[in-house]
């Protein structure tokens, strides 16, 4: 997923307006299902790949904060990935595999 930047150019392509017009048409389509330019950077950043801790450490809000914009988004009928910050269990290492030298003893 790209930025705002990109979801505009993709406006001026498809319905072959110019910027301005792009733009105006963008936000206020989010204004009328009330969805924020903040909570769009956050479902960008988040489709991007990004996990809730490091959207809410790059937008300078708590990872609560971002959670629950995502799970307003996602019940609002708004298309939401499902949870990145664990992998599938498909992706993940098997336990003989994983670098354990970055772990200290706890005990």
């Amino acid at each position: 997923m790209g930025t705002i930047k990109d979801l505009i150019s993709a406006l001026c392509r498809t319905y072959n307006l110019n910027t301005a017009t792009a733009e105006k048409l963008f936000y206020a389509k989010l204004a009328e299902i009330g969805i924020s330019s903040r909570n769009v950077r956050i479902w960008l950043l988040w489709e991007g790949g990004l996990t809730q801790q490091q959207i809410a450490k790059r937008l300078g809000i708590s990872q609560t904060t971002t959670s629950n914009v995502l799970t307003r988004l996602r019940n609002s009928g708004f298309p939401v990935s499902e949870h990145k910050d664990i992998p599938p269990l498909g992706k993940m290492l098997p336990l003989n595999e994983v670098d354990e030298s970055h772990i200290k003893e706890k005990f």
